[in-house]
Formats: structure tokens, sequence, C-alpha cells
């Protein structure tokens, strides 16, 4: 395992759906555990995204970095109950 980006739970690349996870987890200080209900609601309403997706280790660590950046955006998605609208698949999702 290299900088925390593979998943230990399989030795595998961490994925969008995973990076999300860690994002979130970081930004509001909940458990990975109890923010995985979220990858639903995602899968739902960006049936597009391919949260599953694996990132390599480079590609990985500059999302997270990236997201890290907004951890108060990310926080207040999380608090505020709304989700982005559109399909996100450019990366610039509409509130």
């Amino acid at each position: 395992m290299r900088d925390g980006l593979t998943d230990y739970r399989e030795n595998r690349l961490m994925t969008y759906g995973d990076i999300l996870i860690e994002a979130m987890a970081e930004a509001t200080g909940e458990s990975k555990e109890e923010l995985t209900f979220l990858l639903g609601i995602f899968r739902k309403q960006f049936p597009k995204a391919n949260l599953d997706e694996e990132l390599s280790e480079e590609e990985a660590a500059a999302l997270l970095e990236k997201l890290r950046k907004d951890k108060d955006g990310i926080r207040e998605l999380f608090t505020s109950g709304e989700l982005p609208h559109g399909d996100c698949k450019s990366g610039d999702c509409k509130g």
C-alpha cells in the first residue's frame, strides 16, 4: 500500500467511489462505513458516473488532493442534503 491509495480490503487501486467516501470522511469527520450509503444515492442521481472505475495511484492522489482543498464545499454539500444536478461527466456539477 502506497500513500493509502490502495484499498486494503482487496489490495486494489482506489475507485472514484472510494475517493468520494474518503473525501467526505475527511471533510465531515464521519466514518467511511457510515458514509458508504451515499454511493447508492450518487449512483441513482448520476447513473452515467462510473464510481467503480479504478484510478492509477497518481490519478487517485491528484483527485484526492483536489477534493481535500475543497473541504468546506464538501462539508456544505453534506450538511445541506442537496446533491448537485447534472450528470457530472465533465466534473463540473451544478448545485
